[in-house]
């Protein structure tokens, strides 16, 4: 379940957002509604961070990046808004898309889409079985023995002779 926090200052274009990501995906649950910079910072400063935040770019105090300029939070952002020339500021945080109103379902769709997708390339993997399998090929598949030329002569060299405890005299290197 993806924890989504919804800023968005229009009470119609707030539901419709929320009707949008109920038929778009079952996997998202809407943490908080906030309509204002203040509320959106007092709200990431109280609560455990959502995994993802859905922002309108113009709020009836100020734009919405004022809220990532004042806080800590360092989640993705999906920024929707009427005006094209945000794009380049969006991108700039921690936006993944940039959606112009009014928001589709496509639109919604594509943009969870790409989340999830960028979200998994992220996740740490888990080496301990990789680490596992290499310790076990280190520790017990080792040379023996390695070969040797002098001259023309070929010869093998037992891995537990330190070439260095030799005599000089004996160690052609």
């Amino acid at each position: 379940m993806i924890q989504v926090l919804l800023i968005e200052d229009e009470e119609p274009a707030a539901k419709r957002l929320q009707k949008l990501l109920n038929e778009t995906t079952e996997e998202v649950n809407v943490l908080a509604v906030v309509d204002s910079i203040r509320s959106a910072k007092e709200w990431l400063q109280n609560h455990a961070a959502p995994q993802l935040i859905l922002a309108d770019i113009h709020l009836a105090d100020g734009d919405s990046f004022e809220i990532f300029k004042r806080t800590s939070t360092h989640k993705p952002v999906i920024f929707t808004t009427a005006y094209e020339n945000y794009a380049i500021d969006a991108f700039q945080l921690f936006s993944i898309d940039y959606i112009l109103k009014p928001v589709t379902a496509q639109s919604l769709a594509a943009a969870f889409n790409k989340y999830k997708n960028l979200s998994t390339a992220f996740i740490p993997h888990n080496y301990e079985l990789l680490i596992e399998q290499v310790k076990d090929n280190v520790l017990n598949n080792y040379k023996t023995r390695f070969l040797a030329k002098v001259g023309k002569r070929l010869f093998f060299v037992p891995a537990e002779i330190n070439v260095f405890s030799l005599p000089s005299s004996r160690v052609i290197l």
